[in-house]
């Protein structure tokens, strides 16, 4: 991969923590795409606009080891600024299911009890594609992180539509590790 290619995606990801707002956000919209263009679960829908990457990021390749340090990454953004966790975990939840369980169940157990509205339904959101096809890997994070707690708690919260996912995220996780013992 040319060094260019590289250039432009350590530049998107040092441009996600840059101190003007809206180039952080379109910073995490790009780093969302990156994401997405590798996971083979998601479509990139027909009308993504195609000059929000650059050429390089288009032709970025990258192994599975470069996606799980931007989730790694991507984490550790959320610990140090949860105020930011909304966009960050939007930008994440484009991740492949299997490199993104672990950190997002850790990240949740830790501090989701701290994230507001917008990042409590960004997390939900992406739990919700996580548990779409639930691999071992998704399977080995559920049973080490007890994240159903703080879902039944965010399901007890005012914003309906937030509250609704999350009970129905947590049953289907309570769903899937009780099928799991009875096999």
């Amino acid at each position: 991969m040319s060094s260019r290619v590289m250039e432009a995606w350590e530049d998107v990801l040092k441009e996600a923590v840059s101190s003007d707002f809206d180039e952080q956000q379109f910073a995490l919209v790009r780093i969302g795409m990156v994401l997405q263009r590798h996971n083979p679960r998601v479509q990139m829908p027909s009308d993504a606009p195609e000059d929000m990457l650059s050429r390089e990021l288009i032709r970025l390749t990258l192994n599975e080891r470069r996606q799980a340090d931007a989730v790694e990454y991507l984490t550790a953004l959320i610990i140090k600024q949860p105020q930011r966790a909304d966009s960050i975990l939007y930008a994440l939840s484009n991740a492949q299911a299997p490199i993104l369980a672990e950190p997002l169940l850790a990240l949740l157990e830790d501090i989701g009890s701290k994230f507001n509205k917008d990042a409590r339904f960004q997390a939900v959101t992406a739990l919700v594609e996580l548990l779409r096809f639930p691999d071992d890997q998704v399977m080995a994070a559920l049973r080490n992180h007890d994240i159903v707690p703080l879902l039944d708690k965010w399901a007890e919260g005012k914003d309906r539509i937030t509250a609704d996912k999350a009970e129905i995220v947590a049953d289907k996780i309570e769903d899937l590790l009780d099928n799991e013992t009875e096999d």
